[in-house]
């Protein structure tokens, strides 16, 4: 079985993998930014640091037969790929993450892909864009979401505590870290992107109400709901219209 990885990630990881693989099909130019497939890359790091076991490589670029060159263009999401390129990671990158629910349907009710096909509420290509004023209210708030988000990847870092002492598994913890890094790297750029501050905001929203709910990391939960928070107002401020 894979090590902590649990059904539900897996559903959520194809939904979202599954939306870009649509937005990747539908587009006609020769490169796309790696930032525009931000589920595949978060994905891939997932994948870079699960322990599966010796049925299993040890690595990203030899579970997904890709180059380490080529995955880190995704995992640092910087520069451009060919689209072909794109859709072939992608195209990979959900099959082995497939792979992973046929690893766990020995204990559960039915494997994924007997699963009733659940509506896709999210696209994962660039939302909606805002130039930041280097001087403005907005660009502070920016810089406090930004010290927020970096204390919640160092305190998950450095979690030594038991699975069953934290509120997320080792996959999610990755998935999370994934997610708050490409939060931080937009947050930097004087535009910022409205989709993935609301992805952003919602999980850590959702994480803090488990860890209160379990009476786990509490502590965590705290600074996951000031980030949410946070990340809400400065929304608000920067698109008044929603």
């Amino acid at each position: 079985m894979a090590d902590n990885v649990n059904i539900d990630t897996i559903y959520e990881m194809l939904e979202e993998i599954e939306a870009e693989i649509e937005w990747l099909d539908r587009q006609t130019q020769e490169y796309i930014e790696p930032y525009s497939v931000r589920a595949v890359s978060d994905a891939i790091l997932v994948i870079d640091g699960l322990e599966l076991g010796p049925s299993y490589p040890e690595t990203a670029p030899a579970r997904l037969s890709i180059s380490r060159t080529t995955l880190n263009k995704f995992l640092k999401m910087e520069g451009r790929v060919e689209l072909s390129t794109a859709r072939k990671v992608a195209d990979r990158v959900r099959t082995f993450i497939r792979s992973l629910d046929q690893t766990t349907a020995s204990t559960e009710p039915a494997p994924l892909l007997a699963a009733p096909k659940r509506a896709r509420k999210r696209s994962f290509k660039a939302d909606t864009w805002a130039v930041v004023v280097p001087s403005s209210e907005i660009k502070q708030k920016i810089v406090l979401v930004s010290e927020l988000l970096d204390s919640i990847v160092s305190q998950l870092d450095r979690a030594n505590l038991s699975e069953g002492e934290q509120v997320l598994t080792k996959i999610e913890r990755e998935q999370l870290i994934a997610t708050l890094r490409t939060t931080l790297k937009v947050l930097e750029a004087p535009m910022v992107e409205r989709g993935l501050l609301r992805r952003t905001g919602r999980q850590l929203k959702k994480i803090s109400e488990r860890a209160f709910e379990r009476q786990v990391q509490e502590g965590l939960g705290n600074v996951m709901r000031e980030g949410s928070e946070k990340i809400t107002s400065l929304l608000e401020d920067i698109w008044p219209q929603l």
